[in-house]
């Protein structure tokens, strides 16, 4: 039997550790989906009814934890996906014939022509300002774009692209990225061919992670982890997994430049910037009973996992193999940071290793890897043990930090103003026993002889001051760590004044995505409501929603 979407994540409702809740009662996809989705962290998400589309469901946050990651790509540890990560992207593009499924679930339901209509898929609203130029929030997240490479038609790409439903039959989408996707786009107007492509919603995770990756045959590829079948389009001459939910075929519309967006981007910020490509519908597919797939935006889990995480694993591998044989090294890259910030520990007996290891960050991630904080001996990564040992490191005058002159930085760095230069910061650090204690206006991080100070601008000349916006929570150290990495840029917003340090992370930064005040509340009552006991008991019972 193949792997299909719905195979696993059956598979997975039925795993030991599955981590799911399922909303039963009714959702509204404009903005209260997200809302719930949200706050339900690192659970999978199954919305079972959702107001106005009758007929649908919506799963959200597939990818939102490396233990989903591993379970979904049929591997039992880290070394053991990066194995076959690395097989998969190794693989050259070859023309093996797959095997094609002639009655694909997805063509159950078809429209063509006048029949078209998007606005009958559950696409939801995700927050207040996206697509504000136009007045139009609606953004597929999960759209696979399937195209061939103009130059040589056996090659077929898997790409992602934010896609805007303008009307009924037409979308604008960005390829900011500027990957294979867009330089085919890119091609197909300088030999004034039109390009079709066929979009895709709701297919094996796997598929999701090799799109993120930047290559090319992503099918062939693929069969490293899964077995699988493909089914032949209606209208364009491009086969797609036949156990995709929803499938939209299109054609490029090269006349045509739509300014969408902005939208929330993985940044945690608005993005302004696209490619400004629209779009005209050729047929819409789907299933008797779709399942609506939907990626969070803005820096949630599984925005940041998807291109992350492999891409994490291959860089601690470089860096590992390039360390004396009996290293110990782990290196993180926590979301909410966006990439910008890598928190580490590498050890050897052969020495002190933790310079070289976070050295080979900065240069194995040139586009982001910002701030790099490395243990000198395996610990656990937490952001408070590293502020923590960052203010005992004043004994020392701060010595073991290095600030880096300007170099190049991803532009959606919005610390470098536009710039795409930002300095770089190291730091080595031992670690210390540590608590943490809320007083009033501000938090401190203490090991009892040295403190960490974190507030809105509250001083008591402690070791390691921190200041950030009014509008962060400061006890919510995923905040505070991301507006850390985001707006502060080493060189321009730290100070050193003998053994005390402060960092000020209150420069203004770009709009924020925003979420109304009602949905947040209803959420909230949603949410709270799946965590007693009797609305879990359903999901104890081992019915799965994906039968």
């Amino acid at each position: 039997m193949p792997d299909t979407f719905r195979s696993s994540l059956s598979d997975y409702f039925h795993s030991e550790n599955a981590e799911f809740r399922i909303i039963s009662e009714e959702v509204d996809t404009k903005f209260e989906s997200t809302a719930i989705a949200s706050l339900n962290g690192s659970f999978l998400t199954i919305f079972e009814k959702l107001k106005g589309y009758s007929g649908f469901k919506l799963v959200s946050n597939l990818l939102g934890t490396e233990d989903r990651i591993l379970f979904f790509s049929g591997c039992r540890s880290r070394a053991e996906f990066l194995k076959r990560w690395k097989q998969a992207l190794s693989k050259e593009n070859d023309n093996t014939e797959f095997a094609i499924d002639t009655k694909p679930p997805f063509k159950e339901r078809i429209f063509k022509g006048s029949e078209i209509d998007l606005n009958i898929l559950p696409v939801p609203e995700h927050y207040i300002n996206d697509g504000s130029r136009l007045s139009r929030r609606k953004y597929i997240t999960s759209g696979l774009i399937i195209s061939r490479n103009p130059d040589n038609r056996e090659i077929l790409n898997m790409g992602y692209g934010r896609i805007q439903i303008l009307d009924r039959n037409r979308f604008a989408f960005d390829s900011g990225s500027k990957g294979h996707t867009w330089s085919y786009i890119m091609r197909s107007m300088e030999t004034g061919e039109p390009m079709d492509f066929t979009v895709v919603i709701g297919t094996h995770p796997v598929f999701y992670l090799l799109g993120a990756a930047f290559i090319e045959d992503e099918y062939h590829r693929a069969g490293e982890f899964i077995d699988f079948t493909l089914a032949s389009g209606l209208m364009n001459n491009i086969p797609v997994p036949s156990d995709s939910e929803i499938v939209i075929e299109a054609r490029h519309n090269p006349g045509e430049v739509v300014e969408e967006g902005p939208f929330g981007e993985y940044t945690g910020y608005m993005g302004y910037d696209t490619t400004g490509f629209t779009a005209t519908c050729k047929s819409l597919m789907f299933r008797k009973d779709p399942v609506y797939y939907d990626i969070l935006p803005s820096n949630s889990r599984e925005h940041v996992n998807a291109f992350s995480y492999p891409r994490s694993l291959l860089i601690e591998s470089r860096i590992a193999d390039s360390l004396p044989g009996n290293s110990q090294i782990r290196i993180e890259w926590p979301h909410y940071a966006s990439r910008f910030l890598a928190l580490g520990y590498a050890e050897s007996g052969a020495g002190d290793i933790a310079m070289q290891a976070a050295c080979g960050v900065i240069a194995q991630d040139p586009l982001w890897g910002k701030f790099v904080l490395m243990y000198r001996r395996k610990n656990s990564l937490e952001i408070p043990g590293f502020l923590a040992a960052i203010a005992a490191s004043s004994e020392h005058g701060f010595s073991n930090i290095t600030v880096l002159p300007e170099s190049f930085i991803i532009s959606s760095d919005v610390s470098s103003g536009g710039r795409m230069k930002s300095s770089r910061l190291i730091a080595i650090l031992d670690p210390v026993p540590y608590k943490v204690e809320k007083s009033g206006n501000h938090v401190v991080i203490s090991d009892g002889k040295h403190g960490c100070l974190i507030s809105h601008g509250y001083s008591e000349g402690m070791e390691l001051e921190i200041f950030v916006p009014e509008d962060v929570d400061i006890t919510d150290f995923s905040r505070v760590g991301w507006v850390l990495s985001t707006r502060v840029n080493p060189a321009m917003d730290l100070r050193f004044d003998g053994m005390k340090l402060s960092i000020d992370a209150r420069r203004v930064g770009p709009e924020i995505p925003e979420m109304p005040a009602d949905q947040t509340k209803s959420a909230e009552r949603i949410v709270s409501s799946y965590i007693s006991s009797k609305a879990m008991s359903r999901e104890t019972q081992g019915i799965s929603p994906f039968s």
